[in-house]
């Protein structure tokens, strides 16, 4: 009652001094809800400046936002979207809906008449999605060694042409060290992730080339223990869970930026017994092979047979004979640096430690010849699985047994093509280890 009754009097007195003036300050103003900071601005020239206020609210958001921001009677509104405080003299003139594609903070403020302006607004936009489709993405560098997806993000959604760049967040070795995470690294006995005591100063063997870890930068999640989505507008046959903290282990020629999965040319020779499927994919880089410190999952969609993959510069693809213990939804890890695979029936799983070229494999007809172009004893049915040489359908002593004897054969001379089981063109210890990765 004691409100209502000075607004009485302010306005009799209006009426008994035609010449007195309602300043802003004696008009009560509604505070939005929308923003950090909005209200009134008490000026002397008979208008009310409002903050600028925004639809939809700021907020948690799993999908790219269309903001609208407007402020009642104002000749112009100016906004960053780097949480840095606009002026009304900016150039970024608010003049159609700000697209939020990731997490961020849009701060605005409202221009009016005779040079004035109105308080600063803050909006919070959370998103659990990061989309990249048009542009690189980068990712801030929280200590050395880590680069952090935005707070809430948990999903990156790039295209053909764009890629993840955490370049500036790649640590080097020096002096047989590395700082991941902020924390130094010894080589030789390197732990972290699933790794314990591993000696990564040596080359490690990936589908028949070597990689020689010269690089490292762990990948944060925008939401703690919260794996990474990685997808590709473009293509839609693929896409790729990173886990939280994983550490990215590359060779010196890495340039820091990890491709989506995206469609990869159909060359290289296929396993023995199989052809390359209609699903081939190429994750990571497209001339370096990429390992990690904890594995992996690329989902081929759509393929429940056989897969395969085919490290970065090899012509060979290998054969995922492993199948993963654990469940579809929780496959358990492989053994360091290699894959396994599983299927829930519709789509195939494959949990790995590196990112390289992976397909869906074909059988061949029982009908053609084990030993295409080959020139010895070794002939029968397809095979069907790697390292069956003589066509049983099992991987045994006997398989040894010819592997052995072609020990050592290369190009030159007598060449058992079917017993080159890596297809590159030499007969060792790559195809001992494939044989004995299928032993029953």
């Amino acid at each position: 009652m004691k409100k209502t009754n000075i607004i009485f009097l302010l306005g009799i007195s209006a009426l008994l001094t035609p010449f007195s003036v309602i300043t802003a300050s004696e008009i009560l103003c509604t505070l939005g809800t929308s923003a950090t900071s909005t209200g009134c601005v008490a000026v002397e020239n008979n208008f009310v400046v409002f903050a600028p206020s925004a639809t939809p609210v700021a907020g948690t958001y799993n999908a790219v936002q269309s903001v609208v921001l407007s402020a009642e009677g104002a000749t112009s509104i100016h906004y960053t979207q780097d949480g840095t405080t606009p002026p009304c003299s900016s150039i970024s003139v608010y003049s159609a809906p700000v697209s939020v594609k990731k997490t961020q903070t849009i701060k605005a403020i409202a221009c009016y008449p005779q040079n004035t302006e109105s308080a600063i607004s803050s909006f919070e936009y959370l998103l659990s999605i990061f989309d990249a489709g048009s542009e690189n993405a980068s990712l801030s560098a929280q200590s050395a060694g880590t680069a952090s997806f935005p707070n809430q993000a948990t999903s990156l959604r790039l295209g053909n042409a764009t890629v993840l760049d955490i370049s500036s967040s790649v640590s080097t070795t020096s002096a047989g060290q590395i700082i991941i995470g902020g924390n130094t690294k010894t080589l030789t006995s390197f732990t972290s992730g699933n790794l314990s005591a591993v000696n990564l100063s040596a080359p490690i063997a990936v589908g028949g080339q070597f990689v020689s870890v010269e690089k490292a930068v762990a990948i944060q999640s925008g939401v703690s223990g919260e794996p990474m989505l990685l997808s590709n507008q473009d293509f839609s046959s693929a896409n790729v869970s990173i886990p939280d903290g994983a550490t990215v282990l590359a060779p010196s020629g890495w340039n820091g930026t990890i491709a989506p999965p995206r469609a990869a040319a159909r060359s290289g020779a296929a396993p023995s017994g199989f052809s390359l499927g209609g699903t081939i994919v190429e994750v990571g880089s497209e001339t370096e092979t990429l390992l990690f410190d904890k594995p992996v999952s690329i989902v081929l969609s759509g393929v429940t047979g056989a897969v395969g993959y085919k490290a970065a510069s090899s012509t060979t693809w290998i054969q995922i004979a492993n199948q993963c213990a654990g469940t579809y939804a929780a496959p358990s890890a492989p053994v360091f640096p290699g894959e396994c695979y599983i299927s829930d029936g519709t789509n195939t799983k494959i949990h790995t430690y590196h990112f390289t070229s992976f397909a869906g494999l074909d059988a061949e007809s029982a009908s053609a010849p084990a030993n295409p172009g080959g020139n010895g004893p070794v002939g029968g049915v397809g095979v069907a699985l790697a390292g069956d040489i003589n066509g049983d359908a099992r991987v045994d002593i006997l398989d040894f047994n010819l592997l052995f004897a072609a020990w050592g054969a290369g190009q030159n001379g007598p060449f058992y093509s079917s017993i080159d089981l890596n297809r590159d063109g030499a007969i060792d210890i790559l195809d001992f280890n494939m044989l004995m990765a299928n032993w029953k």
